[in-house]
């Protein structure tokens, strides 16, 4: 069908160009948002015009995979027993897809026949041992600040001093952390650059809110670039103040895993349902935007 372009009088007109941009950003939930998602992971359609897979699941009984277009697709799939994400697709249009093709370092979707859920919304379960999903695509730290979005859980086995997601390289303790969990369950970050000075520290002071084992909740980092505002459940923890310096050399993006600087051997433990990023500047009303959408969809987050 042919698009029909009607101008009001006086009105200022839309380019192509420019009209095509509006129409990537008509997410259910996220109308308003003014800016493209830089990634989006969820287990539901986010776009109204998105037709591609969610994740792609391995079956345990015979190790087979299949690119799943909803979770009762998975669950159906999978069956009695267990299954595990192998690609957990981006859905913002920009192909940042993040996967893991170590059997015994995937994250599992269904365990045992039951779909995995965080506030009765599916979601998928990272261990605390070496789960981790990764892609080669990277660049919020260079475009200068970048605001993520995640609702999660955190379980009884969640490791303290662990990323929850960062930029990095596997050949260094390099990291651009803004989601960082510390003592007393505290959201926190932490950011070092290739010259291994530390530029935002990670926290050492309980904070409330904190991401009680057990509980949903919703995680929002923002960085400015000179600093980092921490929020949960639509509450501010803290500003932190940093100032960048060196040379930021990351080409990776992990979920749950952080190296050591030679291996991805320090998992955090999780379970997280969505996670949205945007890079560069992420004004008031945006936020507000993505925070009221994961608040409608999440109930626990108040």
């Amino acid at each position: 069908m042919s698009r029909i372009q009607y101008t009001e009088p006086g009105a200022a007109s839309i380019a192509p160009s420019d009209l095509a941009q509006m129409e990537k950003l008509s997410i259910p939930g996220f109308q308003g948002l003014t800016v493209p998602l830089s990634r989006a992971y969820a287990l539901r359609p986010m776009s109204q015009t998105y037709t591609g897979a969610l994740v792609r699941v391995r079956r345990a009984s015979d190790n087979t995979e299949l690119d799943c277009f909803s979770v009762a697709q998975a669950t159906s799939f999978v069956g009695s027993g267990s299954g595990y994400v192998s690609i957990w697709y981006d859905q913002s249009g920009n192909n940042r897809h993040i996967q893991q093709t170590t059997l015994a370092a995937q994250p599992a979707i269904v365990a045992n026949g039951v779909l995995v859920t965080t506030n009765g919304k599916p979601a998928v379960q990272f261990d605390s041992t070496d789960d981790f999903l990764s892609g080669a695509s990277v660049g919020a730290y260079a475009a200068g600040g970048a605001g993520q979005f995640a609702v999660l859980e955190t379980v009884s086995g969640t490791a303290l001093g662990r990323a929850l997601w960062h930029e990095g390289i596997l050949s260094a303790t390099t990291r651009y952390a803004l989601a960082h969990i510390v003592t007393g369950r505290t959201l926190s970050q932490f950011v070092k650059n290739t010259e291994n000075a530390t530029l935002a520290a990670a926290g050492s002071t309980a904070e409330a809110p904190a991401l009680a084992s057990g509980q949903t909740v919703g995680v929002t980092v923002i960085d400015d670039g000179s600093t980092i505002r921490k929020r949960v459940n639509r509450t501010l923890l803290a500003d932190v103040a940093y100032t960048r310096s060196g040379t930021m050399n990351v080409n990776t993006f992990y979920v749950n895993g952080q190296s050591n600087g030679t291996a991805v051997n320090q998992a955090a433990g999780m379970i997280l349902a969505e996670l949205y990023e945007i890079r560069g500047t992420v004004t008031t009303a945006n936020r507000d935007v993505i925070e009221s959408n994961l608040r409608a969809r999440f109930p626990a987050l108040g």
